[in-house]
């Protein structure tokens, strides 16, 4: 397996974001992965291990179509940020393979409890690279996590490494929100705009950050979006082809999720 560096930059960046993903592990799993209204531990309706891991049966027999329907090879998978496994189980009856990471110990205790499937194994990631050694996976997935991380670069650096640990002609499926700027002469005006959003979103995260690290409760989950035409232009730069873009609803919500599918060449 290669060596491979991570810079303190990009280090900086997933750390950031780590902090309250560890702490949503801790507090509450199941709600931490799926936030449905009404579903927090502790609430009358809160979340089942069995309503838990049946929504993942139901989401994942959605993205399996049109996973499938893009061209998927069913040897190894890994799948980014799995929380408790409500994905991998399902990923365990269709992969020879998988190996789900995620940054939260607890996440992965959990995981491990209910996803009891030889061919599935769970790795504590420290957010910054995937722990895979290069060209080891056919496939790789993520849903619900991407949106979380704490800026584009980041996200970036991890597409990198999907490349790095994907085998030729290997795919990703990845779910993340995306836009598109407006094909006007007044589109320059928006980038200034999302960019001073994304500041003071920074500055409310940094601030719920360090009640976190004092010990006090703040709920911390980040909306990031992703421009279409960049994010293409980024993945076809990295060695990406067959880039492709879908928007679909899930039966389980009827709520539409974006993904992002490619190839390495």
């Amino acid at each position: 397996m290669r060596c491979h560096r991570t810079s303190a930059r990009s280090k900086a960046l997933f750390m950031k974001s780590n902090i309250e993903w560890q702490k949503w592990g801790e507090r509450d799993p199941l709600y931490a992965v799926s936030t449905w209204q009404g579903k927090e531990r502790g609430s009358q309706n809160a979340w089942t291990d069995k309503e838990f891991y049946q929504l993942g049966g139901i989401d994942w027999a959605d993205f399996q179509t049109h996973w499938q329907h893009y061209g998927l090879n069913f040897g190894t998978c890994v799948e980014i940020g799995c929380g408790a496994g409500r994905i991998t189980k399902q990923l365990g009856q269709c992969f020879q393979h998988v190996t789900g990471l995620d940054v939260s110990q607890h996440q992965l205790d959990y995981a491990r409890e209910h996803v009891p499937k030889p061919n599935v194994a769970f790795t504590l990631s420290d957010g910054t690279r995937l722990p895979i050694a290069d060209r080891a996976c056919d496939a790789v997935f993520s849903v619900h996590v991407f949106q979380h991380f704490e800026s584009h670069d980041g996200a970036f650096a991890v597409f990198r490494d999907i490349h790095r640990v994907l085998k030729p002609g290997g795919t990703l499926m990845i779910h993340l929100p995306l836009y598109d700027l407006p094909d006007t002469k007044i589109s320059i005006l928006f980038p200034p705009v999302i960019a001073f959003a994304k500041r003071l979103s920074d500055l409310k995260a940094a601030m719920d950050r360090h009640f976190l690290r004092i010990g006090k409760w703040k709920p911390v989950m980040r909306r990031l979006r992703f421009d279409r035409q960049h994010l293409l232009h980024k993945l076809e730069s990295m060695g990406y082809s067959r880039i492709e873009f879908r928007m679909f609803p899930v039966q389980s919500n009827h709520s539409y999720h974006e993904f992002v599918f490619a190839t390495k060449s």
